[in-house]
């Protein structure tokens, strides 16, 4: 119930903030046009509470599902013939052209909303570049784990991994241990200029979609620079 909660209160809050935009769009364009707008609302329904300043009405709703504005003119139903060929504020009484910009904008504004998130998204989450690392470093071994039992120690390098020379650590010996889970396989590992044979029990947890290298308690060394 607590993240249903949420998302509904996410939706809310992200529809509102797409529709009041939209309509945003429009009441500038209609504004820098001429045309008298009547209403700028947050919301649908009653009116909560709100200000006039000139011909507008700047009102909150009870529904916060987005918000509208109300033109002069924009829906002949409601006014007389007359009265709206009378009126150069109305909607109607502007050129063409002009009311194709004040529809137009609202559409423009969505736009260069979902321009900006993508910008300020990956302006502030990015990836830092992989940096490929030329020997398969074991940069930490987990006590008690499949790598410990098997004589694995920080700082060794693997040199040969299912009978894989000079592996890498993504695909090839993540392969092997997916390919092997309950066997043994052999590796040989430099330590510190010396060469050991090993052989690494691999869990039978590898036969899940999410286990990782790091599960079988070897961590390999990091392929992209420490960054502060």
């Amino acid at each position: 119930m607590h993240e249903f909660l949420i998302s509904a209160a996410a939706f809310i809050v992200l529809v509102g903030l797409i529709v009041i935009l939209h309509e945003l769009g429009h009441f500038v364009m209609a504004k820098l046009f001429g045309v008298r707008v009547e209403a700028f609302s947050f919301g649908f329904g009653p009116r909560l509470f709100g200000f006039k300043y000139h011909d507008t009405d700047y009102k909150v709703c009870l529904l916060p599902l987005g918000g509208f504005v109300k033109m002069a003119g924009e829906n002949p139903t409601e006014e007389s013939a007359d009265e709206i060929a009378g009126d150069p504020g109305t909607f109607t009484a502007k050129p063409r052209w002009q009311r194709m910009l004040i529809g137009l904008a609202g559409p423009v504004v969505n736009f260069l909303l979902a321009l900006v998130l993508m910008f300020v998204y990956y302006a502030l989450f990015n990836e830092v570049p992989s940096v490929t690392v030329k020997n398969t470093i074991v940069e930490w071994v987990t006590p008690g784990s499949a790598a410990a039992d098997a004589g694995i120690q920080t700082g060794d390098i693997v040199r040969s991994f299912g009978g894989i020379s000079n592996p890498t650590w993504e695909p090839q010996v993540y392969e092997q241990i997916k390919l092997s889970p309950g066997q043994y396989v052999p590796m040989v590992v430099d330590r510190g200029g010396q060469s050991l044979t090993l052989s690494l029990h691999v869990p039978m947890a590898a036969k899940a979609e999410d286990f990782d290298i790091g599960d079988t308690g070897m961590q390999p060394q990091s392929q992209r620079p420490v960054q502060i």
